[in-house]
């Protein structure tokens, strides 16, 4: 049994992010697409568990740092791969 690699997509264009979750589903991958707002996203790793995350560095409440910050002060069993 194939695990298939589950790919979190954070963008602020939803046509775009729609048009990259589909070329990646497409590959075999398991997407996941969140609005560009690092607070939601830190949850949503949370809850999703992604193996990879795609976001911008800069983004409204909370950046791609404090994203990393708040998930190396998580004690959770799994941490995604970052790509900015």
């Amino acid at each position: 049994m194939n695990k298939k690699l589950k790919v979190m997509i954070v963008q602020e264009s939803n046509e775009y992010t729609l048009h990259c979750a589909k070329f990646l589903e497409n590959f075999g991958f398991d997407v996941v697409t969140v609005t560009k707002d690092g607070s939601k996203v830190t949850e949503h790793i949370k809850i999703n568990t992604p193996d990879v995350v795609l976001m911008d560095a800069f983004m409204p409440r909370l950046d791609a740092l404090g994203v990393l910050e708040q998930l190396n002060a998580e004690n959770l069993s799994k941490k995604p791969a970052v790509a900015l």
